[in-house]
């Protein structure tokens, strides 16, 4: 392998129903697209609806959150025999992060007070170009929160994004009500 591939490796779980002519997600239909695509939608959302449309691609990403963590359960049911720290951990670090959506680090999270510092970085939405220090990651930020909200039960609360210009990743802050 050579060297620009040593980071790279197959996800197991996707594969092509060649009989219904679409790919499979953890036994699920779903739809491969390239990421600066995604970002173009996110990007068009903004366009149309101005100042809203943040609210709106959170709301979004949460119930696509909250879809994804069912469906993740419904294919690794043995996820729910974990303890939470470690449920949290493999669907956003790892499984979220296969399936394209960036390197997802809770920096800090503590399940008794309902609080979750995430780092995000190489998220679909990033690949905008930033002319300025608006947050972008507002469907991610949201799709985190749907997962975080299946896995503990409690409604989660999307309480500050920090995305600047020049920061490599966006901070986000994840808390119940």
């Amino acid at each position: 392998m050579g060297e620009e591939n040593s980071n790279k490796k197959p996800i197991p779980y996707v594969w092509l129903d060649e009989d219904a002519g679409q790919p499979m997600l953890m036994g699920e239909p779903c739809l491969i697209l390239f990421s600066e695509s995604f970002a173009a939608l996110r990007d068009g959302v903004q366009k149309l609806v101005g100042a809203g449309a943040g609210a709106i691609l959170m709301e979004v990403g949460k119930s696509m959150g909250l879809k994804y963590a069912e469906l993740t359960f419904k294919r690794f049911p043995e996820l729910k025999l974990l303890d939470i720290e470690t449920q949290i951990h493999e669907m956003c670090s790892i499984i979220l992060r296969n399936s394209g959506w960036g390197k997802i680090d809770l920096s800090y999270s503590s399940t008794d007070s309902n609080m979750y510092k995430v780092h995000l970085c190489g998220h679909p939405s990033g690949l905008i170009t930033k002319e300025s220090d608006v947050p972008m990651c507002h469907l991610e930020a949201g799709l985190i929160s749907g997962v975080l909200e299946m896995l503990t039960g409690t409604r989660k609360n999307i309480v500050g994004l920090s995305c600047k210009k020049d920061d490599s990743f966006c901070l986000i802050d994840i808390k119940s009500p």
